[in-house]
């Protein structure tokens, strides 16, 4: 299935807007996770059912003549997209010209078609993000800026172009409302320990293709476990304050240049994988890049 087709929001979750309480309101885990505060947003949001994999990525390095250089990757207007690692984990190779999909580690056959693309970086997320908007008619969500030398998301939450999710949108649909209207899940689809390996990839070799645990309970899958994801925001310091479509981005309302990820990955354990989790102690900025991170694709209303 062609991204074209993939995008054509037959697999994107509408999200609508609401209040929700935002962070981790148990205690005993992460400091970054306090304090709790309620968000609402006053807008309805499109988030992908699932995080985006080699074979759609692929596609993008193609079509957009992504050049290949040595080991260091690929890269498009100097920016690296992605880091080619010559390992188990890696889905992607460069050959002839032409970027491809591996189907073997050695002599392992492995289908890495529909396993999520890692060693991504969060400028290559967001040329991705770019791309599929050009591709689709509408506007770009993200400009270059010299003067911080990143990407801006322009005129959030109106912006209609696709995008990396904001943070406080990840955790409002991994979240979810379920039947009784709670937000109380601890894991994206439940919150027990004893059913979560039944909606999440953790504590295991490499990722899993996309889809195959069980989904939340609005439909997106993967959000807990498989690989962490980029969001749009900066890392910043939660207030008691309410907050209303809350957005973070350098140096506009942060002094922090590294990018949240969040929903832990395939070889992280439980606690990593919870909801209210935020992945800050990593260092990434535009350039960064890990095993264990991906990205899914998001869009205003």
């Amino acid at each position: 299935m062609s991204v074209l087709m993939l995008f054509s929001m037959n697999s994107m979750i509408l999200v609508k807007s609401g209040v929700f309480t935002m962070g981790n309101s148990t205690g005993g885990y992460f400091p970054e996770e306090l304090p709790i505060h309620k968000v609402t947003f006053t807008y309805d949001f499109y988030l992908n059912q699932y995080e985006v994999t080699n074979s759609e990525f692929v596609e993008f390095l193609n079509d957009e003549k992504v050049e290949y250089i040595d080991d260091r990757g690929g890269f498009l207007n100097r920016k690296r997209m992605i880091h080619i690692y010559d390992g188990l984990k890696c889905g992607i190779g460069y050959a002839g010209g032409r970027w491809y999909v591996h189907s073997y580690f050695e002599d392992r056959k492995i289908d890495y078609k529909d396993m999520p693309v890692i060693y991504v970086t969060w400028w290559g997320a967001v040329e991705y993000c770019n791309w599929l908007s050009r591709k689709n008619g509408v506007r770009e969500a993200y400009v270059w800026n010299d003067k911080i030398a990143t990407y801006v998301l322009e005129n959030y939450p109106d912006n209609k172009g696709f995008r990396l999710p904001t943070e406080a949108e990840w955790e409002y649909a991994a979240g979810a409302m379920d039947p009784r209207g709670s937000f109380a899940f601890k894991w994206s689809g439940t919150s027990d320990p004893g059913k979560l390996s039944e909606y999440a990839v953790f504590n295991t070799e490499f990722p899993q293709p996309v889809g195959t645990k069980k989904s939340n309970q609005i439909g997106l899958f993967d959000m807990s476990g498989n690989v962490y994801e980029w969001c749009s925001d900066n890392f910043h310091y939660y207030t008691y304050n309410m907050q209303i479509n809350p957005f973070f981005q350098y140096p506009h309302n942060t002094d922090s240049n590294y990018r949240v990820i969040r929903g832990g990955s395939f070889d992280e354990d439980p606690g990593k994988c919870r909801i209210a989790y935020r992945a800050v102690n990593w260092d990434y900025d535009g350039e960064g890049f890990s095993e264990k991170i991906g990205f899914r694709v998001a869009k205003s209303k």
